[in-house]
């Protein structure tokens, strides 16, 4: 029978040591992170069917009988989430003298493949166990523990059951079955806003095509959450998955750690089951679960649950072997490929994709340049920014997406993470302490400048900025401020000015701010009845609430300015956005219209991150005819000879 510890107490994360200088540039690919003596180095897993993006945190001495860490990620919504927490949990390993590797599961994030490919449970499991092996071979450490939350831990079992050298186990909020899993998965699908095209649209909108349709038939059998999807085929092998009749093989010298949801129960199953095996069991209350599963920029880390989690590995009882071989692989296990670049084809095109970085004043931003594998390109490059607080991959994966579809179609394109984002420089806390350090000016600069660093690296001196939300403000405001900007796309700009009152009292965005102790009840008052009165006293938000959001005074001057450089300008509206509303309502619709290079659409649909399928179509759609008239204009431009 195994042993089972249940523990209280947690230690604190170990200080953050100053950062140690930086390695020198390598363009295009970006150098490793180095900071507090770790680093961190992008790649790609040469895997089958799906090569996978990886990142490997390396201490800067690997003790021989460190433990390795493979973090596997969750899927969807929790995804999304806990993707700085996992950074931030494979940094402090490799601090405590860990090495550690995350990955993007096959056809999620930065990894290849499609969510619609065939056999993607099969998939999954084949990059956890590669990742595992090539963490092995690249470092020789004597242990692997894998690391996974919800349908992570899963995958890691599933690997550890055929054969992967995964020794021990960390498994927060697993569920024995996967039945129980999809229930869950189900569950948030189900409180999200059922938004579907809308039978009629704007009049600038134009008519559905067939593929747009809600009924569209490669929409049939399709588990969607959080824009996501699972096919009708993985959602069967969920099903059948139950980790008690997957036996661990050796589990006598496996040590498992069981981190439960801020305290409530754990499986039951899974943890009898492992107690009957004759593995080591520790139980951990898991507190931070639920503050860590927020919307990305309020995701708070779980800093003493991994705090934790580091000490129950350096903790190893002593005379436990590792159940494989040691050394770099074990007898059986072939070598695992690995590239700086990612090479696949797109619509029968082959297109590369490679890590970036550049380096600015505010930090070292890190992101993914896609581009045709033969080199020829066009005469524009495309940025995608982030959306809000989400990472590079951009809202439901859009970014990703859009990004090989116009290097397919020869134009170079980059997403990249703006500091405190997914993987590149700055605290993550900066994105909720106060919501204007979203439309700080100084955000333009710092568009300017990664202008100038594209260029430097040899791209097109003529650009595409594309943005969502608060990116699509960062996006408008970029090409007014650069004549290089050939294209300003924004989906849902929330406004086209910054103004603090607009955007804190009037627009209601207010209350979306995290909570804080010395936030003074007076004060959040006064701005709920502001935000009251601006709702129920139409003179009111006549006067005060629309002039501020377009801030007409300032808006046909910006007009002028983009159509004498030759700008093209797509605004893409949701059903509901507050900008469009008043921009209809004052009949200003008509004179953007007026201008020739700007072009105003409606997303017939009433989600702001337009997750439905039909909707992600369609803005793909717009975001592609847009691009069309920018290859089209910049084509007729005058041969200008320096």
């Amino acid at each position: 029978m195994g042993t089972t510890t249940r523990l209280r107490g947690q230690p604190a994360l170990p200080d953050v040591a100053e950062p140690a200088p930086e390695l020198a540039e390598r363009p295009p690919a970006g150098p490793p992170r180095v900071i507090a003596d770790v680093v961190a180095r992008a790649l790609y897993l040469q895997t089958e069917p799906d090569p996978v993006f990886a990142t490997i945190h390396l201490p800067v001495s690997v003790r021989a009988d460190a433990t390795g860490v493979v973090l596997c990620p969750p899927f969807g919504w929790p995804e999304m989430c806990t993707y700085r927490t996992r950074r931030t949990w494979a940094d402090a390993l490799a601090r405590a003298g860990h090495p550690a590797i995350r990955i993007d599961l096959p056809g999620t994030g930065d990894s290849a493949g499609s969510p619609r490919s065939p056999d993607r449970l099969a998939a999954w499991t084949a990059a956890v166990a590669a990742a595992a092996r090539f963490l092995r071979q690249e470092t020789g450490c004597e242990r692997v523990a894998g690391v996974g939350i919800g349908l992570g831990g899963m995958l890691v079992w599933l690997a550890a059951t055929q054969g992967a050298p995964i020794d021990d186990l960390v498994l927060w909020a697993v569920p024995s079955q996967g039945r129980r899993l999809l229930r869950e998965m189900r569950a948030s699908a189900a409180l999200e806003i059922d938004t579907r095209l809308e039978p009629e649209y704007a009049p600038s909108a134009p008519a559905a095509t067939a593929a747009d349709s809600p009924d569209a038939p490669e929409d049939h059998g399709l588990l969607e959450m959080a824009g996501r999807v699972v096919t009708q085929d993985t959602v069967d092998s969920l099903a059948r998955i139950d980790l008690t009749k997957l036996p661990l093989s050796d589990p006598t010298r496996r040590r498992v750690l069981l981190l439960e949801r801020d305290g409530a129960p754990g499986d039951a199953a899974l943890l009898d089951y492992l107690n009957a095996s004759g593995a080591e069991v520790t139980v951990m209350r898991g507190e931070g679960y639920g503050a860590m599963m927020q919307y990305a920029r309020y995701a708070e880390i779980p800093e003493a649950s991994i705090a934790h989690s580091i000490s129950w590995l350096s903790d190893a009882r002593p005379g436990s072997p590792p159940r494989s071989h040691g050394g770099a692989a074990g007898p059986s296990e072939a070598p695992v490929q690995t590239s700086e670049s990612l090479e696949i084809r797109h619509g029968g095109v082959a297109i590369r994709e490679t890590p970036l970085a550049i380096q600015l004043e505010s930090g070292r931003l890190r992101g993914i340049l896609t581009e045709p594998a033969d080199g020829a390109t066009a005469d524009v490059c495309g940025v995608l920014f982030n959306a809000g607080s989400d990472r590079r991959t951009g809202p439901n994966r859009a970014w990703v997406e859009t990004a090989r579809r116009w290097a397919a179609r020869g134009v170079p394109t980059v997403r990249f993470d703006q500091p405190g984002i997914g993987d590149s420089d700055g605290e993550q806390s900066s994105h909720y302490d106060e919501f204007a350090e979203y439309y700080d000016p100084r955000i333009t600069n710092r568009t300017i400048a990664t202008l100038n660093e594209l260029e430097a690296l040899g791209l097109p001196g003529r650009f595409v900025l594309v943005g969502f939300c608060a990116g699509a403000y960062w996006s408008f405001q970029g090409a007014l401020a650069d004549k290089r900007v050939a294209g300003a796309f924004a989906i849902n700009l929330p406004f086209f000015f910054w103004n603090w009152w607009s955007a804190h009292v009037l627009h209601g965005w207010w209350i979306h701010r995290k909570r804080r102790s010395d936030d003074s009840w007076l004060v959040r008052c006064v701005l709920w009845s502001l935000k009251r009165a601006s709702r129920f006293v139409p003179r009111a938000r006549r006067v005060v609430l629309r002039p501020l959001r377009r801030a007409p005074h300032k808006l046909n001057t910006a007009l002028k300015r983009l159509s004498d450089q030759g700008t093209e300008v797509l605004l893409l509206f949701r059903s509901g956005e507050p900008l469009y509303d008043d921009l209809v309502a004052d009949g200003r619709i008509d004179c953007l219209l007026a201008s020739p290079n700007v072009h105003v659409k409606h997303i017939p649909g009433s989600d702001h991150t337009f997750r439905p399928l039909p909707l992600q179509r369609y803005v793909s759609h717009e975001l592609d005819d847009a691009l069309t008239g920018v290859l089209e204009s910049e084509a007729r431009r005058p041969l200008v000879i320096r």
